[in-house]
């Protein structure tokens, strides 16, 4: 019995270093001889939702510099609306960035509307 292994973590976002596409590991499979390969879910250039599968060491964890929680929406008038974290299971489409929080401000009437950004 054969025994696989990958440095790879499922949930986590990753970049191919070969074309720069970056998405959230969803699988691993392993192959005959040893090549194991992650599928990466992610946004095309034409903002469709995708699946591609990558040799899992060509691929490298994506630091985003975007994911700040709790995220907040704060009307100019003084007034925080919102906050939010999403948990560590959350939906792919929060995870990508793909999600929006919106809020009405009770005292100046204004609408508000933030991406939640990737984390």
């Amino acid at each position: 019995m054969s025994r696989y292994e990958s440095e790879i973590k499922l949930g986590e976002r990753y970049r191919d270093t070969a074309t720069g596409f970056e998405g959230v590991a969803i699988a691993l499979t392993f192959w005959q001889h040893g090549c194991g390969r992650a599928t990466l879910k992610g946004i095309n250039r034409n903002g469709e939702v995708i699946d591609y599968a990558f040799d899992a060491a060509e691929l490298e964890v994506a630091k985003t510099g975007e994911a700040v929680f709790p995220m907040t929406i704060d009307c100019p008038c003084g007034i925080r609306l919102a906050e939010y974290t999403p948990p560590p299971d959350a939906p792919i489409a929060v995870r990508l960035g793909q999600c929006y929080m919106e809020a009405d401000c009770p005292a100046c009437g204004t609408h508000h509307r933030e991406r939640i950004p990737a984390s």
